[in-house]
């Protein structure tokens, strides 16, 4: 065989072992890049599901202040914030306070 046979048999078998190393690298970057985007995911959502669970809790604890506050034989009575809600609200508190001895709140 010539010898400039053999040396470009071994510039390419050289070419490829480097071109196979960079692809491996390269998928093993990507692999990283994915599993740490994975975890930056469940972590956010980790992070939200703690939110909305101190949310509730707060809700709750508020909810219970509230509601231990308000004298018994009361009601609360609320609606939307447009003109004929407010006025059905105070008619129907105004209502229910005349003709029972419920207050409304």
């Amino acid at each position: 065989m010539h010898p400039i046979i053999k040396r470009t048999i071994a510039i390419v078998a050289v070419v490829a072992v480097v071109a196979v190393v960079a692809v491996v690298a390269v998928v093993a970057v990507v692999a990283v890049v994915a599993v740490v985007a994975v975890v930056a995911v469940v972590a956010v959502v980790a992070v939200v599901a703690v939110v909305a669970v101190v949310a509730v809790v707060i809700g709750g604890i508020i909810y219970g202040v509230n509601k231990s506050e308000q004298k018994e034989n009361s009601i609360i009575i609320s609606g939307e914030d447009y003109t004929e809600q407010e006025i059905l609200c105070h008619m129907i508190s105004d209502l229910i306070e005349d003709r029972t001895n419920i207050n409304v709140d």
